[in-house]
């Protein structure tokens, strides 16, 4: 059995040229670059797809759980809190 995937967002940002990505823990699963997610805040969901993928740094495919890592999502401005789960 798997773990599905799950971003605690602790922080926001914004780099140049991209709207406000991420900064989180992955609690469990593995996140890739290019795949559908869904962002859950309050009672608000949206569902996207993983736009930019970072680690320390450095563009990543995946990251595994156990990791921080910095995420954007296509049409989703990140607030502290957020929770990104598989789409």
């Amino acid at each position: 059995m798997t773990n599905k995937l799950r971003i605690e967002i602790t922080e926001a940002f914004t780099l140049i040229g991209t709207a406000a990505n991420g900064g989180g823990y992955i609690v469990t699963g593995t996140v890739h670059l290019n795949a559908p997610v869904t962002v859950t805040r309050d009672d608000q969901q949206h569902t996207g797809t993983v736009i930019s993928l970072r680690h320390r740094g450095m563009p990543l495919d995946s990251i595994n759980a156990g990791r921080y890592c910095g995420i954007g999502v296509s049409g989703w401005k990140f607030a502290p809190g957020d929770v990104v789960t598989e789409a």
